[in-house]
């Protein structure tokens, strides 16, 4: 099952503040798929469904990916900004 959610991520990363954020999860593999406002789109695997429902929960979702995501599972970025 899929699942997809948009949220507003503050400053991250050196994105501007407020960035728009879609992520999909697929719980048949794990995987949470992450597309920024800039185009940027990356993909973490091996995320367990809990994490992605805590990320949906958070109040802050930037925290939240810094604390809990980024650099915790493995990524790989699929799409790079547009242009």
């Amino acid at each position: 099952m899929l699942l997809h959610n948009r949220f507003f991520l503050p400053q991250f990363l050196a994105e501007p503040a407020f960035l728009s954020l879609n992520s999909s999860y697929d719980e048949t593999t794990s995987t949470l798929e992450v597309v920024f406002n800039s185009g940027k789109t990356y993909l973490y695997s091996e995320v367990p469904n809990n994490v992605y429902l805590e990320l949906m929960d958070s109040d802050s979702k930037g925290s939240y990916m810094r604390d809990c995501v980024i650099d915790c599972y493995p990524y790989q970025q699929v799409k790079k900004r547009r242009r």
